[in-house]
């Protein structure tokens, strides 16, 4: 099910997601919430469309396979890279079989460019409202995740150690 375990990532997503979740409950800060959640989502979906490569100093680093994307699910208008939708209809069919309810990809289609979109609200003329929606979906697609990971063999000290909630 998992072509290759790319854990920091993992671990990458999940500091993102803890964030969101601590400010969300911050007054004020509800969107940098959004923001946080839509990066912890991205960085997971981008963990299934890796490729591991070992660098000069022969550590093993994680690089986005933008050839894995599905162009058929993609916003024409806008880069595809931060768009949670089209990541998502990109991963395997049984990785998101696996990951998603029918209803989350609505819920991942109407926040697509959160990243891109409410990263700079001073720059843009319209707010967004803030959903802690984006936040619940990151918590339950790391504990997926790290779970899938676990029953496939991996040994990372990180995983292994992780507590999953579902």
């Amino acid at each position: 099910m998992v072509k290759e375990f790319a854990p920091w990532m993992v671990e990458e997503s999940f500091k993102y997601y803890l964030a969101s979740c601590h400010l969300g409950a911050t007054k004020g800060l509800e969107y940098v919430s959004c923001v946080n959640a839509a990066l912890s989502i991205e960085i997971l979906f981008k963990s299934y469309l890796c490729k591991k490569e070992i660098n000069k100093h022969g550590v093993a680093i994680f690089k986005f396979d933008s050839s894995l994307i599905n162009k058929d699910f993609r916003d024409e208008k806008r880069s595809c890279s931060h768009d949670l939708y089209t990541l998502a209809r990109s991963l395997p069919i049984d990785i998101q079989s696996y990951l998603f309810l029918d209803s989350d990809f609505e819920i991942l289609k109407r926040h697509r460019h959160t990243f891109t979109d409410s990263r700079y609200l001073y720059e843009v003329s319209l707010h967004s409202g803030y959903s802690d929606t984006l936040s619940e979906l990151a918590g339950l697609y790391v504990n997926k995740t790290v779970n899938l990971y676990k029953k496939s063999g991996c040994d990372d000290l990180w995983i292994s150690k992780f507590e999953t909630k579902y």
